[in-house]
């Protein structure tokens, strides 16, 4: 069997170590989430057809009493947007998430409550401590050839402009990491990425949602630079 050249072209492409289709070909509902109609375990020929998005590796969840979340922003390095756009955008991501699903977020009520979810900026080695393609941790965004940026979620410490852009861990860890030396943008042309898109999607791996394989939903594993994507979809939802 001979494959197309887009066909190639994709398995050339570095990849989330998340599997697309779960191994076992099932798979369950979104913890958390407000609809919770979705057509399972049809077959379709020779092939299991399951819903197009993925959990990680052993389904964490955050807990039925966990619904509210409180969030906070902690940077150790500059970008070239400021700290109250960085707010702006992840809010905005966040109320994406709180009106399609059970989820609510809050900022702390005072310095010392704990947060649930740590979201900032930072540059190269940043505290995360694992070589890459080793450890499944952090959900990754990576810039790969032809202005395609990519997620995985193998763990390493940011490389500067291009390629990595971001990641986060699964629940309940919260931590969101952006990488610093990016050309970020609410506004973005082909040669910039837009912030609310990449902290949708992160934040969506902070809930516990994996990659899916419909192209146009929030959590499909490729966007192109400047491609905005700030609402989720019926496949990120259902």
């Amino acid at each position: 069997m001979r494959s197309d050249t887009p066909t190639v072209k994709q398995m050339m492409m570095p990849r989330c170590a998340v599997p697309d289709i779960p191994r076992d070909g099932t798979t369950s509902m979104k913890s958390g989430m407000k609809h919770h109609q979705h057509d399972h375990g049809k077959h379709n020929g020779s092939f299991h057809v399951v819903s197009h998005f993925s959990f990680f590796p052993g389904n964490p969840k955050w807990p039925p009493e966990k619904m509210e979340l409180v969030y906070r922003f902690r940077s150790s390095a500059a970008a070239n947007v400021g700290p109250l756009t960085l707010q702006s955008a992840c809010m905005r991501a966040l109320s994406s998430w709180a009106a399609v699903s059970s989820f609510r977020f809050r900022l702390p009520a005072s310095f010392l409550e704990r947060n649930d979810i740590l979201i900032g900026f930072h540059r190269r080695f940043h505290g995360d401590g694992n070589p890459f393609d080793w450890i499944l941790s952090p959900a990754y965004l990576i810039l790969v050839t032809g202005k395609r940026l990519r997620f995985s979620v193998l763990s390493n410490p940011f490389d500067g402009p291009l390629r990595v852009l971001a990641h986060a861990y699964a629940p309940q860890s919260g931590a969101t990491h952006l990488d610093a030396d990016e050309r970020w943008s609410t506004n973005p042309d082909q040669n910039m990425i837009d912030l609310e898109t990449v902290c949708l999607h992160e934040l969506g791996h902070v809930l516990g949602l994996g990659h899916s394989s419909d192209t146009n939903a929030v959590m499909f594993p490729s966007i192109a630079g400047g491609q905005q994507k700030r609402i989720p979809t019926a496949d990120d939802i259902n």
